[in-house]
């Protein structure tokens, strides 16, 4: 569905740039203008009887260079055209939903070096020794290679949450505890175990999260594990610029730093846990993928506001999907714009 979406792509961004992520204060237009300045200087001063001629045409070429490269734009300049071409984008679940895509935020380029500065740096995601990670076995587990952390945040985010996020198999309800988090190498000692201060939103309450090394699952494969986390960060969340494999590598010669996997537990009365196997929990996303209403319902929600309303109130806090749309992930919420968007 999303690879028939009409299209939409950025506007070219001004040469001229200030990035707010890397510093770079230059790009490759402006090199190139310099030298070619610098180059006229050269060959105007070692000309003699033409020298006004070769004066005049080196004037002229760069005056063409400075147009074709255009003056210096506001920020305002760069920024509005992005905006409103965001706002205006023809499968936009709505002007005022904003939306993810690669490389891109919401006034713009995440950067706008050259192509030359965005070849080193850690701003650029280029880390020295990093050499592409041999592939895991997609129908194994890879336990004897890998090393599982668990990822929790303290508080338990389901203290804040009116419903908590759950998988019902046969009467026993499995929830969700947090991620386990496959490394190809065990974390350095120096690596923080423990990150505080992340704060959910504005003025929303501040965890810690926490990982800590446990014994690893058993009921998983790791191409189970790839697939969820295709269908969650880049297919629901639309993370596109989460990069999890090593500089200058690509899917088909390295394996992921890492191997992201989903924990619904239910506790035991030994104070054990029992973990939801992942072949389970892939099922439980394709059965709940169903749609939420039909054009009737949407229709009689139109006429009979308060029905809306209790029909919101049931679906608050879940992530509805419309995969023709961008945003194609929508969180429900109590007010208007949800019936705008439906």
């Amino acid at each position: 569905m999303k690879e028939k979406q009409p299209r939409s792509d950025p506007t070219v961004s001004s040469p001229y740039h200030s990035c707010s992520t890397c510093k770079h204060a230059g790009g490759e237009d402006d090199d190139d203008e310099s030298s070619s300045s610098s180059s006229s200087s050269s060959s105007t001063s070692e000309t003699s009887d033409d020298s006004s001629t070769s004066s005049g045409s080196d004037s002229e070429a760069e005056k063409s260079k400075r147009k074709l490269v255009g003056p210096k734009l506001s920020r305002a300049a760069q920024v509005n055209p992005e905006v409103n071409r965001k706002r205006s984008h023809p499968a936009g679940l709505h002007p005022d939903l904003a939306f993810n895509e690669p490389g891109q935020m919401n006034d713009g380029p995440f950067c706008r070096c050259s192509w030359l500065a965005r070849q080193t740096g850690v701003r650029h995601s280029k880390f020295a020794g990093e050499e592409p990670i041999p592939k895991c076995d997609p129908n194994s587990n890879n336990l004897n290679s890998l090393h599982h952390y668990v990822l929790q945040a303290s508080p338990s985010p389901g203290q804040f949450s009116r419903k908590t996020t759950s998988i019902d198999v046969d009467g026993v309800v499995y929830g969700f505890e947090g991620f386990s988090l496959l490394f190809h190498h065990p974390l350095a000692d120096n690596v923080p175990k423990c990150l505080t201060g992340w704060k959910l939103g504005t003025n929303g309450p501040t965890f810690e999260l926490h990982l800590t090394k446990e014994n690893a699952p058993e009921s998983f494969t790791v191409a189970d594990l790839e697939l969820f986390h295709t269908f969650l960060f880049d297919g629901l969340l639309e993370l596109y610029d989460l990069r999890r494999l090593p500089s200058d590598s690509n899917e088909n010669d390295s394996c992921p730093v890492y191997h992201c996997m989903p924990r619904f537990v239910r506790k035991l009365k030994d104070s054990g846990k029992e973990l939801l196997p992942m072949s389970t929990v892939l099922q439980h996303l394709t059965d709940a993928f169903i749609p939420l209403m039909d054009d009737a319902g949407a229709r009689r929600f139109q006429q009979e506001p308060h029905l809306f309303r209790e029909f919101s109130h049931q679906m608050k806090d879940q992530l509805l999907v419309n995969p023709s749309k961008v945003p194609q992930g929508f969180p429900t919420a109590l007010n208007q714009r949800f019936l705008d968007v439906l």
